[in-house]
């Protein structure tokens, strides 16, 4: 293992995934590794990668890239693949104007906490006409949802104060949201998002990959 704490003139534009603007991102760690890796059949090999940490000057935070192919050099690291934070975008099954809405919130979620709790319920509203959910305001259409089972009790409830932290930041109050609350509300709606557009998905991959499994055996044992 070979740790380097690199030039951080070493820059390259890119977009940061945390506050979704294309900007200067300053490599800050490498790290090469020997990972290990499974293959369907059960065999094990081992692999040279190297994982890179930038910094985004727009916003601070940080990014993780791993390449794991060390012989197969890339142009720049940040071709390498983000590993986190986790890309949102990565599903085509969520509809368009909800990414959009939520790349929005994200964006100016330091600069105006009230501004990202407005995006966030209107990207539940959004999320409501797609599921083609009954009533007239959004709380009647988020316990349509789960009186269909199409979000759980436990996420109704969530989704319900995600509505509720909309409103007091789309009105002027002596409450205001804060960046506490934008944390929770960015966690919470992620929940959402996962249950009714991610994880199905994902079940029908792990269900391919489990067929693929038990066909190859299968195969081995004829």
């Amino acid at each position: 293992m070979v740790e380097e704490k690199p030039n951080t003139n070493d820059t390259t534009i890119a977009l940061c995934r945390h506050c979704f603007n294309t900007a200067t991102q300053r490599l800050v760690y490498k790290n090469d590794f020997i990972g290990e890796l499974n293959a369907f059949d059960g065999e094990t090999f081992y692999e040279k990668g190297i994982y890179y940490v930038s910094k985004c000057d727009t916003c601070n935070e940080l990014s993780v890239y791993v390449h794991l192919d060390y012989f197969d050099p890339i142009d720049r690291w940040a071709d390498a693949l983000l590993v986190y934070p986790v890309q949102r975008d990565l599903s085509k099954n969520v509809p368009d104007k909800i990414c959009k809405t939520y790349e929005e919130a994200v964006k100016i979620a330091k600069v105006s906490p009230s501004a990202f709790a407005v995006l966030i319920r209107r990207a539940l509203e959004y999320l409501c006409d797609d599921k083609k959910a009954s009533g007239k305001t959004l709380n009647e259409k988020i316990h349509d949802l789960a009186e269909k089972q199409i979000i759980p009790p436990v996420l109704a409830e969530v989704t319900d104060h995600l509505r509720i932290l909309g409103n007091i930041g789309a009105h002027a109050s002596e409450v205001e949201v804060n960046k506490s609350d934008v944390y929770l509300m960015k966690e919470f709606f992620d929940a959402v998002i996962e249950y009714v557009y991610i994880a199905p998905e994902k079940v029908i991959r792990l269900k391919d990959q489990i067929a693929r499994k038990l066909g190859h055996k299968s195969n081995k044992t004829n």
